[in-house]
Order: structure tokens, then C-alpha cells, then sequence
């Protein structure tokens, strides 16, 4: 199955190809060490990791097409949610992924169970799940740093957002408060443990994820569109992947 991604990443996308991969199919070997030396020095390099945005939309896919199949809403959450983890474990567990594919599946139960879901309740319960499957990732960098950023945006992203919002009032726009609050919050949570594994510290990290991130929201779900119309055949699937390649090289260029 990952040769045959592979390929169609290649045919797809022939100049971000392995860019590609890293975004979708957790495997970041192909990418020039220079394109990941150049994420890291810009405090960038958490948007290769797979995250709760991948899996959202995966999420976001799935349920949208068995809608077209008919069935209940409950139904189609909990094979949108079986889907889910399906992905996340074809593409070998990676951290981020588990801690989202395990936050969605609370989520549904939630839904399910028509019960709220506190979001640092889900955090906690997700982490415990995670450590009992697996002790020893309590020491991968990747683990750490993907729960202290869920964690900094549960716990500040709010306050930081009204502070900004405080400060500067409506002058300013409310989409940039929140993406400029959510990105310092996780910012500063995870900056002491970038700061112990890698022994550095990037300065224009947040700026540079602002700009970067509208890239990755508008090339995730033209990727797993493209891959999805593949199946039906190369015309469609030729057009998207020719539009979203336009953000990654810009992404690239950053």
C-alpha cells in the first residue's frame, strides 16, 4: 500500500512529491535534509508531523461519503471513527495521530452517548490510553511535544485570544486573533522541551507557522481529494493535485 501511495504521490504531485508523503503518509525519509533543516530552524517543523488537523479531515471525508451511502448519523460516527483509526494505523501510529485518533473516538462516544466532552478530560484520558499501550513513549520527544501543545491550546489559548482582544480591540480581525492566540499558546508550552531535545530555540516560529499553516489548511484536503478521485480516474485527480501543489511550493519557499 505505501508503494502504491508513493506513486501516485509522484505522479501526482511531481515536484512536492515527498513533501507530500510527510503531510499524509508520515514518512518524512524521502525529504531533502536541507527542506527539514529549514522547518526546524524556522520552528516550523511540527507541521510535517501528522495532527489533529489530518485526522479531522480524514474524519471530516469519510463522514461526508457515507452520508451519500445513507444511515444514521450515529452509524456513520463511528465508522467515520473506525476509518480513522484504520488510517492512523496504516500509516504506523505516530504520536500526534494516536493522540487525535484517540480525542476523536471520546468525542464520538460523546456524541454517541449525547454526553458534553470536557476537552483537558479527553486530553487526560487520551494520554493515560496512549501510556498504557505504550510506556516507553512518555520518553519520544514526539509524544511530549504533541501533548504539551494539545495542552498549552486547551489551557491558553482562550486567555491569550482575550488578552490580544483586549489589547487591541476590534482593530483586530478576529480570525488572526485566534490563529496568532492559538499559536502562542502552543508555542510556549512546548518551547521548553524543543528547547532540552533539540537545543534550540526558534524566534520567528510563531509568525512563520501563521503564514505557513493557511498553506497546510488549504493542501491536506486537496491531497487526500486527490488520492480519493485517483480511483476514479487520473483527469480529476490531475486538476486538484495541480492546484494544491501551488500552496506546497510556496510552503516550500518560505
Amino acid at each position: 500500500l505505501t508503494s502504491r501511495v508513493q506513486t501516485s504521490a509522484e505522479w501526482l504531485f511531481p515536484e512536492t512529491s515527498q513533501l507530500v508523503l510527510a503531510l499524509v503518509w508520515a514518512r518524512k525519509g524521502g525529504l531533502d535534509p536541507s527542506v527539514r533543516e529549514a522547518f526546524a530552524r524556522a520552528g516550523i517543523a511540527h507541521l510535517l508531523a501528522i495532527s489533529g488537523f489530518h485526522v479531522g479531515v480524514v474524519a471530516g471525508v469519510l463522514f461526508l461519503l457515507l452520508g451519500f451511502l445513507g444511515g444514521s448519523q450515529t452509524l456513520r460516527l463511528i465508522l467515520s471513527g473506525a476509518g480513522v483509526w484504520a488510517y492512523v494505523i496504516i500509516i504506523g501510529l505516530p504520536d500526534a495521530a494516536s493522540r487525535a485518533a484517540v480525542l476523536l473516538t471520546l468525542v464520538v462516544f460523546g456524541r454517541v452517548a449525547k454526553r458534553a466532552v470536557h476537552p483537558l478530560g479527553a486530553l487526560s484520558t487520551a494520554f493515560l490510553v496512549l501510556l498504557v499501550m505504550d510506556p516507553g513513549a512518555l520518553i519520544r520527544p514526539g509524544f511530549q511535544l504533541s501533548f504539551a501543545g494539545a495542552a498549552g491550546l486547551v489551557l491558553g489559548y482562550r486567555p491569550i485570544s482575550d488578552r490580544l482582544h483586549g489589547f487591541f480591540g476590534d482593530r483586530f480581525p478576529r480570525g488572526l486573533r485566534k490563529g496568532l492566540g492559538a499559536g502562542i499558546a502552543a508555542t510556549l508550552a512546548t518551547l521548553p522541551l524543543v528547547a532540552w531535545h533539540f537545543d534550540r530555540v526558534s524566534l520567528v516560529g510563531i509568525p512563520l507557522t501563521l503564514l505557513a499553516t493557511p498553506l497546510i489548511v488549504l493542501a491536506i484536503p486537496g491531497i487526500f481529494l486527490s488520492f480519493l478521485l485517483q480511483v476514479l480516474g487520473p483527469g480529476p485527480a490531475s486538476v486538484i493535485a495541480s492546484g494544491v501543489e501551488v500552496p506546497l511550493l510556496v510552503l516550500l519557499d518560505i
